[in-house]
């Protein structure tokens, strides 16, 4: 993945998020939700977030295998970011993407639409390009606007 790619992805985002908008929004009729994150290494533990289609943004993290989800922070989007991620996702034809390799730290997006889920996952470079740049994309910026 190139880093100018990644890097023009999230100013763009970022644009969304300085817009200064604060519309409330409802997820219907399509509910869906997105999480995002990364895991493995010594403990196994795992981190990321989870977006709803009404902007809710869960910050959580599992410090191991087989403890529960800790929610650590929870927020809200401002206008329609979080219909820019789906439609992001929708663009790629994110559902017809199948790449499932896990190892020593993995990388995920998974979509939710209703009960049904579709994640991909990857290590290293392995993945595919476009669902990389969403995964660093949605990283960073919702990071930047998780409290410290």
């Amino acid at each position: 993945m190139k880093i100018g790619q990644v890097v023009v992805a999230a100013l763009c985002v970022l644009s969304v998020f300085l817009s200064g908008c604060s519309s409330h929004r409802t997820c219907h009729p399509d509910t869906w939700s997105i999480t995002a994150g990364s895991g493995g290494g010594v403990t196994g533990g795992s981190s990321g977030y989870d977006l709803s289609c009404d902007g809710k943004v869960s910050v959580w993290r599992i410090l191991q295998p087989g403890t529960n989800r800790e929610v650590t922070q929870e927020f809200e989007l401002e206008c329609d970011s979080a219909e820019f991620y789906k439609t992001y996702l929708d663009k790629i034809n994110f559902e017809s993407i199948t790449h499932a390799k896990t190892g020593n730290w993995t990388h995920f997006v998974e979509l939710r639409r209703g009960e049904q889920a579709h994640r991909v996952s990857w290590t290293g470079d392995d993945g595919p390009a476009a669902v990389k740049i969403f995964h660093d994309m949605f990283m960073v910026s919702i990071t930047a606007r998780v409290k410290k």
